[in-house]
């Protein structure tokens, strides 16, 4: 949890840090600070940069904009996560309440050549549009959603027959069903709450 953590505190991290593998980053929502004007205690998209430019072996990354209960106004935009992407051999990527991370952003994953894992939680800004490009993804074998409120089964198509997906993991996203899923991966995991 990455409370009064700030850029400067990641910038010394990552430049101290040249064989980090993993790196895991819990945001609070902004509720749970003290409200301050341009607060300095915000993690911006310099912190991902310095990441991306001194961790080259870096293939682990979640990021989670929340505490729960309000959703995180943090600076990472989709440029800054992206720029980790590009930049180091990621092979797991998970996001949870990254308002930021669009169709766009999952465009940009099409030329991730290590990702492997990828996992959605909370990310409302993916269409059906976004999640169909998944089928593109060069090495992606395991999927998984959960509350992401903006998919459909039609998301699911271009997967359903391919068995592209060793696994594919579906919880609470109310738009898929139980018949979306099957043929889309060789392991399902379905549930609704």
């Amino acid at each position: 949890m990455c409370v009064g953590v700030r850029d400067s505190d990641i910038i010394g991290l990552a430049q101290k840090s040249k064989n980090l593998r993993s790196i895991s980053l819990r945001v609070p929502s902004d509720f749970s600070l003290p409200l301050l004007m341009n607060n300095p205690l915000r993690l911006t998209d310099e912190s991902l940069k310095a990441v991306a430019q001194n961790c080259l072996m870096l293939e682990s990354i979640r990021i989670s904009l929340s505490d729960g209960e309000f959703p995180s106004f943090s600076a990472f935009s989709l440029n800054g996560i992206l720029t980790l992407i590009q930049m180091c051999p990621v092979r797991e990527l998970s996001l949870d309440h990254v308002y930021s991370f669009n169709d766009a952003g999952m465009e940009s994953l099409c030329s991730a050549q290590y990702l492997e894992t990828l996992e959605l939680v909370s990310c409302q800004e993916i269409s059906d549009e976004g999640l169909q490009l998944v089928s593109q993804f060069p090495r992606l074998s395991v999927l998984r959603l959960t509350k992401c409120l903006g998919v459909t089964d039609d998301g699911l198509k271009p997967l359903v027959g391919s068995y592209k997906l060793d696994l594919l993991t579906v919880e609470d996203c109310p738009q898929i069903s139980d018949r979306g899923v099957q043929g889309a991966a060789r392991t399902l995991s379905f549930r609704q709450d």
